[in-house]
């Protein structure tokens, strides 16, 4: 009976394919007038950054965007990323927002000696 039940719940969470999220045409879709990678406190980080999908003058595309994500992502440069849209004369301004994860691979220090040695340390400590 158990068996039974699951199988009608699966079954009705399903949506029918009449259902279905429509493709949306490339003239019904704002066109994408402005591409900015912003901080978390507003601060611009990147205006119209390189070697997105998304592109300015063309349609705003959802597989892009996500794509833009994953992209901006595997820099390695930002962290908990968010695209968002606001609405503009001629179309829409997509901001990534990011929180930059900063990192430092090595730090070189000049102008200071070789380690002392155990005597000249010793020293020092009196």
């Amino acid at each position: 009976m158990l068996v039974l039940l699951v199988g009608a719940v699966l079954s009705r969470a399903q949506a029918p394919p009449s259902q279905a999220i429509p493709e949306v045409p490339d003239a019904a879709r704002p066109l994408v007038v402005r591409v900015r990678t912003v901080s978390e406190d507003g601060r611009v980080l990147k205006e119209s950054p390189t070697g997105l999908p998304v592109q300015i003058g063309k349609p705003l595309d959802r597989a892009q965007i996500a794509e833009s994500l994953r992209t901006l992502y595997r820099t390695g440069d930002y962290a908990d990323l968010r695209a968002v849209v606001t609405p503009v004369a001629g179309g829409v301004r997509l901001d990534f927002v990011v929180r930059e994860q900063l990192f430092f691979n090595r730090v070189v220090i000049q102008g200071l000696l070789a380690p002392p040695s155990d005597a000249s340390a010793v020293a020092a400590m009196r």
